[in-house]
């Protein structure tokens, strides 16, 4: 066989390898479905392990390949599984109506866990609702349904176009419209708010575009949208796709642009490692702008944070632009001070506390009751793992060793960290792996607790039987100073320290907003 046909037989073997692959997720979707409704979670290492032996005892000669090929699996479908799962709230998804009764909401084709109802709510008194339609229905839906306010997200910012009768004069260069209502003469309208959103973005961090050399990622309807909007600031504009004349494989070209924008779904939730670039090769880099807003963090964003460029979330212009959509729809002018108040309740929503210091320092106990008072989902990672295993960490380092209970550790911190608005105690050893730290942050304020050794409440504690409390203080607490942007000192009443746990979170958020 010639070097051709060889490549033929390799792409025939892809297309069955996806058309199973899917089959595989589509099943751990509905496994996702069955362990929401047992309240079950998600890791279950025992039972990789064992498909794993069974696996590699078919082909002992690719035993390594296939045990690598079966951890990425494991980790795409328990992301899935993550999604599924999630303890966003799952807010209703309304049918097509069957009247002509007025449409206010969002138009897409999966909706479940969209901010876009909180956030109108926090605006203003219309019924804003969530309707999920295919593409088969999509002609259908614009055609019959009365539409006062509806915006548009993915798959259909582009697709709704031919529907309307006018479109802005932005949404028209941009090929993008994320907005549609019907004015008074019942014609359907479309506008391009994300524009509005980034305007208010860019001005909140008092970045200029003018004159420099703006590099976008992604030449989707948000990449256009971005490229009208930096052109009409002045700017050099590049466009990077996965095919075009700019793309990833000769970004070498661009390593001197001084403003980054991403403005793919790279680094979304739950994918949230992931990232297309080497930032630390853009040395002329002034600023990076990422349109996700979760993680709050992506893996772009802590990147620029670690080499101190200005950075910014899609935060801002999220909730700019939604303002911007009940200012169209209402026909009425909010002050900016609406904006940012806007702003700040969706990032109090969405940010985590984290609880990280000594074993018996009180972060389980103190947590829980933060939870409650703040209304918080609540998570211990020493729990999680429990439920997972049915062993105390203890029981596992005893038995297993230190090392697979930290690899299962680190396991659940990363699903845990992916929750939003949620409190997370962690165990007293997290901190020493670099990456549960930076999977915490993306979503989260870490808050060391401190508590006088003599005071710390050590039992059934995993080290506390073979180092002594004194030298495993001295060994961590560089680490919870580290990751800490609060300290608060358990050494008062319970209310009290939740009372100043809480404060330290507010303080830190609004250091933030300055």
């Amino acid at each position: 066989m010639d070097l051709n046909e060889l490549r033929q037989g390799l792409n025939e073997l892809d297309d069955k390898l996806v058309k199973l692959f899917v089959e595989r997720l589509e099943i751990v979707n509905q496994v996702a479905e069955f362990k929401r409704k047992q309240e079950m979670k998600i890791i279950d290492r025992p039972r990789e392990e064992q498909i794993l032996e069974r696996l590699s005892l078919t082909h002992p000669d690719f035993t390594f390949e296939i045990r690598q090929l079966y951890e990425q699996i494991f980790q795409i479908s328990r992301s899935l599984q993550e999604k599924q799962l999630s303890q966003i709230e799952q807010l209703p998804i309304f049918q097509i109506p069957q009247e002509k009764e007025p449409v206010y909401g969002l138009l897409g084709r999966k909706l479940s866990h969209s901010f876009s109802p909180f956030l109108h709510s926090q605006i203003a008194s219309y019924p804003y609702r969530l309707y999920e339609v295919e593409p088969t229905k999509l002609t259908g839906f614009l055609k019959t349904q009365e539409i006062r306010g509806l915006n548009v997200t993915i798959p259909y910012k582009e697709r709704v176009m031919p529907y309307l009768d006018k479109v802005s004069q932005i949404a028209e260069k941009a090929r993008s419209v994320n907005l549609i209502r019907k004015n008074e003469q019942g014609e359907k309208v479309g506008y391009n708010t994300d524009y509005d959103g980034l305007l208010y973005a860019f001005k909140k961090a008092g970045i200029s575009l003018a004159e420099k050399k703006v590099l976008i990622l992604g030449s989707g309807a948000t990449g256009r949208t971005a490229a009208v909007f930096a052109e009409n600031k002045k700017a050099q504009v590049i466009m990077v796709s996965r095919q075009g004349p700019d793309n990833y494989q000769n970004l070498e070209k661009h390593y001197d642009a001084e403003i980054i924008i991403n403005a793919t779904p790279v680094g979304m939730y739950p994918y949230n490692e992931q990232t297309l670039i080497d930032l630390a090769k853009f040395d002329k880099c002034l600023y990076v702008f990422d349109a996700i807003y979760n993680p709050l963090k992506t893996r772009l964003l802590a990147k620029a944070g670690e080499l101190q460029i200005p950075h910014q979330n899609g935060l801002a212009m999220l909730a700019a632009q939604g303002v911007k959509t009940a200012e169209i729809i209402l026909d009425q002018s909010f002050p900016e001070s609406q904006t940012e108040e806007i702003y700040r309740l969706l990032h109090k929503k969405m940010n985590n506390i984290i609880l990280v210091g000594m074993p018996g320092s009180g972060k389980t106990t103190l947590g829980q009751e933060v939870a409650k008072l703040l209304k918080r989902d609540f998570y211990d990672s020493d729990r999680e793992v429990f439920l997972q295993q049915n062993l105390t960490p203890a029981e596992i380092i005893a038995q297993q060793g230190e090392a697979e209970f930290r690899y299962l550790e680190k396991q659940v911190i990363k699903n845990i960290s992916r929750s939003v608005g949620s409190v997370i105690a962690t165990g007293g050893g997290a901190v020493l792996d670099p990456e549960n730290i930076s999977a915490l942050k993306r979503n989260g304020t870490i808050i060391y607790l401190r508590r006088e050794l003599s005071q710390l409440s050590l039992e059934d504690r995993p080290l506390g039987f073979t180092t002594g409390i004194e030298e495993l203080y001295q060994q961590r607490k560089d680490y919870y100073l580290k990751a800490a942007q609060g300290i608060v000192d358990n050494d008062q009443e319970i209310p009290l320290v939740v009372q100043k746990i809480v404060e330290v979170y507010h303080e830190n958020l609004a250091s933030k907003w300055t």
